[in-house]
């Protein structure tokens, strides 16, 4: 979770390059968290029904057909199994996986993408396993603690994407399923 200073949890033994890093994309994302730059209505309070009905064309999974279909196919084999998804934002993949029965614990690196993730979810009348702030390069779980982990497009903006790799690999359960994509 991110520390009392704000700032984002540390990895142990992350050079102070890398720890630099993290709190750099932090602090750029916390403030613009992804899918503010889609409003195109000032009017809009952020984290109504309607602001997140009025950029979801935007978000993923609804932008790019091919990413709902990864969920679709993915959600079939996981329901009533536990998912993490690393780098959550709004929660738009979350939710989509919890409408088809995953269990779902979603992270993020921001608390201002967490907060919004959560209200998403009370709005849609879902309920995630957890939702929480989290460093991929120093995931909070026990080991073997997951059946899948999704993260889109998130791993190579991590700094060290072999070490956001492994924690993945980490947390999963022998034989579980990482789920990640880099397409930016």
């Amino acid at each position: 979770m991110t520390g009392s200073s704000g700032k984002p949890p540390r990895a142990a033994g992350m050079d102070p390059g890398l720890d630099n890093l993290v709190e750099s994309v932090h602090d750029y994302w916390n403030a613009h968290t992804l899918g503010l730059q889609y409003v195109t209505d000032p009017e809009l309070a952020v984290g109504s029904r309607e602001f997140f009905d009025h950029i979801r064309p935007w978000m993923n999974p609804y932008k790019f057909p091919w990413i709902m279909e990864r969920i679709e196919r993915e959600a079939a084999g996981l329901r009533g199994k536990r998912l993490l998804e690393v780098g959550c934002g709004m929660g738009y993949d979350s939710l989509e996986f919890l409408k088809r029965g995953v269990r779902v614990t979603a992270t993020d690196l921001t608390p201002n993408a967490v907060a919004l993730a959560r209200r998403h979810f009370e709005l849609e009348g879902v309920r995630a396993d957890d939702v929480r702030t989290a460093n991929a390069l120093a995931l909070p779980f026990d080991d073997s603690a997951f059946d899948a982990v999704w993260a889109n497009g998130v791993l190579h903006a991590t700094g060290d994407t072999a070490r956001a790799i492994q924690e993945v690999r980490r947390v999963l359960k022998p034989g579980g399923r990482a789920i990640a994509s880099h397409f930016y």
